[in-house]
């Protein structure tokens, strides 16, 4: 009954628009007001979301204990039944830290000073074709590099501008952040601020 879609992804249009109606994506905004970056980045990775297992958290903080950096922390932002594990893994590896739920400027300022932002959604979910993660945007804005698994839901072009998970397991998370935290400084802030503009 409706003239137009505006969907997040193709496959929800795929899903909705039975007839073939005009449809345009729109995978999602950001604060558009707030588009200054940091030129302080500290010494921590950082994810902000749902912490919740089925969201990779399980396979982040398990490939985060492996990584060869031990001079990084892994900050965690935002609510979920997950968080109870990840206190629990603090007491054996106090960089591992749990944020709790912040206001969203204050994430924001975080992101601006993270060393890479991170998200390790699954790809095999039957949601992960639904989905383009809010924080994609809102982590590309911030000037601040980032890397995620390739969501069948983000657009390939989105993948020039940040870096990609090949797997989502532990193993391949931790692998590929290994990789990108043997890049120097440069090519770090190049990297965030091309995303940025963007």
């Amino acid at each position: 009954s409706y003239d137009a879609y505006i969907p997040l992804t193709e496959s929800i249009n795929d899903a909705v628009n039975q007839k073939g109606k005009p449809y345009t994506v729109v995978e999602g905004f950001a604060d558009s007001k707030d588009t200054s970056v940091s030129d302080n980045h500290r010494s921590y990775l950082m994810y902000a979301g749902g912490v919740y297992e089925k969201y990779g958290l399980r396979n982040l903080t398990e490939a985060f204990m492996r990584i060869n950096r031990k001079d990084v922390d892994l900050l965690i932002f935002g609510e979920g039944p997950y968080v109870g594990e990840i206190e629990k893994l603090h007491k054996s590896n106090n960089r591992l830290k749990y944020m709790g739920c912040l206001p969203p400027e204050k994430v924001v300022q975080y992101e601006k000073e993270a060393l890479l932002l991170i998200n390790p959604r699954p790809t095999g979910e039957e949601f992960a074709k639904y989905s383009f993660p809010s924080k994609t945007m809102e982590y590309m804005l911030s000037g601040t590099p980032a890397v995620s698994t390739r969501l069948p839901g983000i657009p390939k072009e989105y993948f020039d501008y940040i870096y990609a998970f090949e797997e989502d397991s532990c193993g391949g998370i931790a692998e590929k952040l290994n990789e990108i935290l043997a890049l120097s400084d440069d090519e770090l802030i190049k990297k965030g601020r091309a995303a940025h503009d963007f």
